[in-house]
C-alpha cells in the first residue's frame, strides 16, 4: 500500500517546490520590507522557547509534537520582535511563560493614535510558506526569516487579508506530513499582499482590514 505521507515529503522536497517558491519571490520580494534582529533579541526569543518547552512538556499537543516545537516558538517570537521594532513598539512583546491557554489571541497588541491595534502574525524561514488556518478570522502580517551567516533578517512582506488567507492556500506546500490538513495549510499568496512601506501605510491598512479597538476618552 501506498504512503499518502511519503508521497507528500518526495513532492515537497523536489526542485518544482524549490523553484515555485522563487518564482514567486523574484516577482515580490522587491517589495519586502527587512528587518535585522540584534544578538541580543535573538537569544531572548531562544531562550523564551527552551522555557516554552519546558513549561508545556505536560500539554497534549507539545507531546504529539514533531521535535519541531521549539524552532517554530523561536522562529515566531524573533518575527514578532522583528515587526515590533520595526514598528517602534519593542515592548509589546510578551515573553512572559505559562500555559497554552494563556496565548489565544493577537500576535501584538499595539497603541496606535486610533486605537488599540491587534495584530496577528504568520511566518516561516525563506524558502518554505507558512502554514495559516483553513478558515481564518483575522488579517495576517506576512513574515519571512532569513539567515545570512550568523544574522537574522526578518522580511515583512506585507498584509494578507482574510479573503486572500482563503483563496491562496494548497495542501501540497505544507513541509511536514504531520500537519492535520483540517486545522493548518499552507499559503502561498505573495503577490495579493496588501504591500506597505511605513507605518503609516500599514495602519491605513489595519484601519481598512485589520482588527483595532477605539479609544475611550
Amino acid at each position: 500500500m501506498v504512503n499518502i505521507h511519503n508521497i507528500r515529503r518526495l513532492m515537497i522536497d523536489s526542485e518544482e517546490y524549490k523553484e515555485r517558491f522563487n518564482e514567486i519571490m523574484s516577482k515580490v520580494e522587491c517589495n519586502f520590507i527587512p528587518v535585522t534582529i540584534p544578538p541580543n533579541i535573538v537569544d531572548k526569543c531562544n531562550k523564551f522557547a527552551k522555557d516554552m518547552q519546558v513549561a508545556k512538556s505536560n500539554e497534549i499537543q507539545h507531546q504529539k509534537d514533531d521535535g519541531k516545537r521549539n524552532l517554530r516558538q523561536s522562529g515566531g517570537k524573533i518575527t514578532e520582535a522583528a515587526v515590533a521594532n520595526w514598528l517602534w513598539c519593542d515592548n509589546s512583546v510578551d515573553y512572559t511563560i505559562g500555559d497554552s491557554s494563556n496565548y489565544v489571541g493577537p500576535d501584538l497588541k499595539i497603541k496606535a493614535s486610533f486605537g488599540m491595534v491587534d495584530l496577528y502574525i504568520k511566518s516561516s524561514a525563506y524558502g518554505t510558506f507558512p502554514l495559516v488556518k483553513p478558515n481564518p478570522s483575522s488579517s495576517e502580517i506576512i513574515c519571512l526569516r532569513k539567515y545570512e551567516g550568523k544574522k537574522i533578517v526578518v522580511l515583512i512582506c506585507g498584509l494578507a487579508t482574510v479573503d486572500v488567507l482563503k483563496q491562496y492556500t494548497s495542501k501540497d506546500y505544507v513541509k511536514s506530513p504531520n500537519v492535520n490538513p483540517k486545522l493548518k495549510i499552507a499559503f502561498y499568496g505573495y503577490k495579493h499582499l496588501h504591500f506597505f512601506k511605513n507605518r503609516a501605510e500599514l495602519g491605513v491598512l489595519i484601519k481598512k482590514f485589520g482588527h483595532y479597538r477605539n479609544y475611550r476618552i
